[in-house]
């Protein structure tokens, strides 16, 4: 609406250990053109997010899955979530189920 200009990045790749078991490894970044404080975005480079899951494909269209994410605020975003109280870094576990047809 007001002409704030954002993009995000993500990149993956899929390993087979075995026919099912298969660890795919996660990069993803957001960056921004001007700040934004009341979406939490500053210019710039926002986030960087790096993780892995492991799943296991009992069939192709059924595969559940393990996995762990660490997340760090970069720059203004950091300086904007440190005055709010809250962390600029975060580390989570990913449970789920990868279902397709």
């Amino acid at each position: 609406q007001d002409g704030d200009i954002s993009a995000s990045f993500s990149a993956s790749y899929e390993m087979y250990f075995t026919q099912r078991m298969v660890l795919q490894p996660r990069l993803e970044a957001s960056a921004a053109i001007q700040e934004v404080e009341r979406w939490g975005t500053a210019s710039g480079l926002n986030s960087v997010s790096l993780g892995a899951r492991l799943r296991y494909e009992i069939k192709r269209e059924f595969a559940p899955y393990v996995g762990v994410s660490w997340t760090k605020l970069t720059g203004g975003a950091a300086d904007m979530a440190r005055a709010a109280g809250r962390e600029d870094s975060a580390v989570t576990l990913v449970l789920g189920l990868r279902l397709w047809k």
